[in-house]
């Protein structure tokens, strides 16, 4: 399920408004958002999975209320493993969004963990095994982290190992 949140800004006393947008996919969030660059917002696009998330906040910054999300290598660029910080300022639905997006984190960190649970596959699937597979297909389809596209083309691959 796709939710898109948008917003203004004010950058500099000449300049114009600066539009914000943050659209959360399925799988990730994309938009447009602000860096703070030497005490001055610098409008950029950006992209991340759900994944680099660590933290999202809503505080005031220069003013401006900003929905703040805390990241790992936001910058394409950058190798080290410092923690990036985007900011949304005046983002309609703040409190919305913020909640939304610590959901699917929540969610991509648990689906993550049980992955990495798993034992190995074994050569034959029991029905158990099958029906606890296809109901994890459906808890993800049901939060929108699969379009029913997706989902009916993972179920058709677990019924082709059968």
């Amino acid at each position: 399920m796709m939710l898109e949140y948008t917003g203004t800004y004010k950058k500099g006393l000449f300049a114009g408004e600066k539009q914000v947008k943050l659209v959360l996919e399925d799988k990730r969030i994309h938009g447009q958002g602000a860096y703070m660059v030497q005490g001055t917002f610098s409008a950029s696009p950006f992209e991340l999975r759900y994944s680099l998330i660590k933290d999202v906040t809503i505080t005031k910054l220069k003013g401006l209320t900003c929905l703040l999300i805390s990241t790992e290598n936001l910058l394409n660029f950058r190798t080290d493993s410092y923690t990036d910080y985007l900011y949304l300022p005046n983002l309609s639905n703040m409190e919305e969004a913020k909640e939304e997006i610590l959901k699917r984190v929540s969610l991509a960190k648990q689906m993550t963990e049980e992955k990495d649970e798993c034992p190995a596959k074994e050569t034959s699937d029991s029905s158990s095994d099958f029906k606890l597979r296809v109901e994890k297909l459906q808890i993800l389809k049901e939060s929108g982290m699969l379009s029913l596209e997706e989902f009916e083309q993972e179920k058709q691959k677990l019924l082709d190992e059968i």
